[in-house]
């Protein structure tokens, strides 16, 4: 099943140390991830669904067929909705999906499908560790974007107190960065027809 060459594990460790690089954005640290455990591991297919209701990502070889990822999906939607893992073997492919937690309930799940003569608990542990990459990085992105959306609730509340406590000349509009606006106070002519 994996057969291990310093090619594969190269690309599978860039990906990781782009992923976890901070600026990285998201889409392309999932991406990254997804494209060298595709690799890495040989697989048909390999796929993240994010959440309920939202389309997953998939990335698939050049030989995998429609209906691997389709039964893919289909575990994918399982193992979110169970809570579980799942897999199986189907059509002489292997599929395990594993649900990913970001927090403390699941959000999504991970899975992949590999071409084998083996049985689907050899994609377990691989599976499950990179299921827990994506969760790490699930997680990331949700604890920045709270950050930044209390940094802006809290930039507005002082905006908002700030205004609220300026004292208001209803004849002038306020000044900006300590400019009167000259054009439209009362102090100034009128402009010329």
């Amino acid at each position: 099943m994996m057969s291990s060459s310093p090619r594969r594990e190269i690309a599978f460790l860039r990906a990781f140390e782009g992923a976890i690089r901070e600026g990285v954005l998201l889409d392309r640290s999932l991406g990254g991830v997804l494209e060298s455990t595709l690799e890495l591991m040989d697989a048909d297919a390999v796929a993240l669904l994010p959440g309920a209701g939202v389309p997953p990502l998939f990335k698939a070889s050049q030989t995998s067929s429609g209906g691997i990822e389709q039964t893919l999906q289909r575990h994918l939607e399982e193992a979110l909705a169970a809570n579980r893992i799942v897999s199986g073997v189907e059509a002489g492919v292997s599929f395990y999906s594993v649900p990913i937690r970001v927090g403390e309930k699941p959000s999504g799940s991970f899975g992949m499908a590999v071409k084998s003569h083996g049985e689907p608990a050899e994609l377990a542990e691989p599976a499950r560790l990179v299921g827990l990459i994506l969760s790490h990085l699930l997680e990331r992105e949700r604890t920045v974007s709270s950050l930044i959306r209390r940094r802006d609730e809290a930039l507005s509340a002082a905006l908002s107190a700030a205004l609220a406590a300026a004292p208001r000349d209803s004849a002038a509009p306020p000044a900006i960065n300590g400019v009167e606006n000259v054009a439209s106070s009362p102090a100034s002519p009128a402009p010329a027809a």
